[in-house]
């Protein structure tokens, strides 16, 4: 029997082209999924929404007229936390007891305010409707709840959908699946143009091997198809998935602002943060006056030091005075040098020649009146006489003194430093020279007050202020109130406005020039929604807000129009009603959640 070795040769090669070609074949299917084109007018329906389960797990929030309660589950947990409905504190050494069905269980608490049970049904899907008893205390409430467990999907990968899932017998995918299975999936992950590539490359390789020209060409066709169907499908005009619905996305554990500004906080973070609430009331408080002013030192305690001429400052060897500083009546604070101009020392200059000169001629004169003292000339009585009379010399002696004193007072005025001192005692508020100055006569050198003797002076205009003097408080920057007593007013206008003065009632020490809000209260009152100062906060848009709580672990932004009634309460104009909740303490860290 004879064989013909190129026929074995071509059937050899042709049955490792058509391996090859099942290879690349077997790769595809692999790779791209079963795909299902829809036709026009095609309708999915109503489709149901997806769930997608939070890393929190299931909750539910509920609330009475005297409790808050928070329950999530995790696995077969269910974590409670028990919180007062007025002020959201948590509550401590509560008997929670929960019935679900025909299973009865009590919470045990685990830490303040946080109780926790287990159970089997806590982790079975469906709806399970609660009746919960909660005693704390002397408060008793039954409460109503509803826990929905999401059931559990299984969603399949891309190559879970392979071809051999779907043609072949599921006999046979427990021998196929662990070989084709890594393949797939290490496929899925390559990109389109490296697929490509590869097959393209391998298609050419085994072309030369083979000696076939075309077997490069079919390979990129092949490669060309796999890319194509590996790309996303679009659907065509008329493609119609009738009412989807969007999925549902639960919030867990996260602080997050939701899209109507609202704050979604969770209980475990409130419980950190400290964030408390309380309920608005109507509240009886006088009617007051809002006037405008600044502190000013007491007048009667109050003095300055000013130059009494032109000159250059300095100071004493002890040093500048410094702010601050106590120094008594009597204390030399600076010396002032005088200066003076080229004409006022041309001046002096000739005046002090004129007083030199006719001091020498003076003492010229006395001293030859002196000399000629010692002269005796003998008198009709035989006794010896002097030839200058005595009163003579004791004329020019005290002309003489008088010149003296006279250029001595010239030169100290002119030239010599003069001694500024504080005229009554107290503390320096102001320093206004340096050492080397040269200051006007009449210039401020420095300013002594009392520091314990303050004044407020405010500002009202005609037909604002009435005779609110009953009782005056003055509120500083800090929110502190100082109560202030009415001395009196001016009697003219200034900047079409009159002035009120008013005394601090304590000796406190209180910066001059503060600014301050003086508030006059009269004797009438009237109803007013007063709330914590700290509870008002500046939202984005720069306005005042305030956080109320609308349910356990929601709080809504709430613009408000407010003033301030003193250092602690704000008065609510208009945006808050009566029994509103709203954040007394906290409310900086809410408005901070994005």
């Amino acid at each position: 029997m004879s064989f013909d070795l190129s026929s074995i040769g071509r059937f050899t090669r042709n049955a490792m082209r058509v391996a090859c070609f099942g290879t690349l074949f077997l790769f595809s299917m692999i790779i791209v999924p079963p795909h299902s084109l829809a036709h026009e007018g095609h309708d999915h329906g109503e489709k149901k929404p997806e769930s997608t389960v939070a890393v929190g797990g299931p909750r539910f929030a509920v609330e009475s007229s005297l409790f808050q309660l928070v329950g999530q589950a995790n696995g077969k947990k269910l974590t409670l936390y028990l919180d007062r409905f007025d002020n959201n504190s948590p509550i401590e050494g509560a008997l929670i007891d929960i019935t679900a069905g025909v299973d009865n269980q009590i919470a045990e608490e685990v830490s303040p305010g946080t109780y926790a049970l287990s159970a089997d049904w806590v982790a079975k899907s469906g709806t399970h409707d609660l009746i919960v008893s909660i005693t704390a205390n002397d408060d008793a409430d039954l409460i109503l709840a509803q826990l929905v467990v999401p059931e559990t999907e299984v969603i399949a990968n891309d190559h879970a959908l392979a071809w051999w899932k779907i043609y072949l017998p599921a006999a046979t995918h427990a021998y196929i699946s662990p070989v084709l299975t890594p393949i797939g999936a290490f496929l899925s992950k390559v990109h389109n143009s490296y697929l490509f590539i590869g097959v393209f490359s391998a298609g050419l390789v085994l072309g030369l091997l083979l000696r076939n020209k075309a077997f490069p060409v079919l390979s990129a066709i092949i490669a060309l198809c796999l890319v194509s169907l590996s790309t996303p499908v679009t659907a065509h005009e008329g493609h119609d998935h009738g009412d989807e619905k969007t999925p549902l996305v639960q919030t867990g554990n996260q602080p997050q602002r939701l899209a109507d500004g609202s704050v979604f906080l969770p209980k475990p973070t409130q419980r950190l943060l400290n964030i408390r609430s309380e309920v608005v009331k109507f509240s009886d408080t006088p009617k007051t006056q809002r006037l405008l002013g600044k502190t000013i030192s007491d007048p009667a305690f109050r003095s300055v030091v000013q130059a009494v001429r032109d000159g250059r400052i300095g100071f004493p060897p002890s040093g500048l005075p410094t702010i601050g500083e106590i120094v008594n009546s009597g204390d030399r604070v600076a010396t002032l040098t005088p200066v003076l101009t080229l004409e006022a020392q041309a001046g002096m200059a000739e005046q002090l020649g004129a007083l030199t000169q006719e001091l020498a001629i003076t003492q010229q004169r006395l001293a030859r009146l002196q000399a000629a003292s010692e002269v005796q000339v003998a008198g009709q009585s035989g006794i010896g006489l002097s030839a200058v009379s005595r009163g003579s010399i004791e004329e020019l002696e005290v002309q003489l003194n008088a010149l003296t004193s006279r250029r001595d007072a010239l030169k100290a005025i002119s030239f010599g430093p003069l001694d500024l001192e504080a005229s009554r005692s107290g503390t320096i508020a102001n320093v206004n020279v340096t050492a080397g100055q040269v200051v006007a006569a009449g210039d401020t050198v420095m300013e002594i007050v009392d520091p314990k003797r303050v004044w407020v002076e405010a500002i009202a205009y005609p037909g604002q202020w009435t005779d609110f003097t009953s009782n005056a408080r003055a509120l500083l920057p800090k929110n502190d109130i100082v109560p202030i007593t009415y001395i009196t007013r001016s009697l003219s206008l200034t900047a079409q406005a009159e002035t009120l003065y008013f005394r601090l009632q304590k000796e406190e020490i209180v910066p001059l020039g503060t600014p301050v809000t003086v508030i006059l209260e009269g004797e009438k009152k009237e109803r007013s929604l007063l709330i914590p100062r700290n509870a008002v906060v500046r939202g984005a848009s720069g306005l005042l807000v305030v956080w109320v709580q609308e349910a356990p672990e929601t709080f809504r932004p709430q613009i408000i129009d407010a003033e301030p009634v003193d250092g602690t309460l704000m008065k609510i104009k208009a945006g808050l009603t009566e029994d509103d909740r709203f954040v007394a303490e906290g409310a900086s860290f809410l408005n901070q959640v994005r």
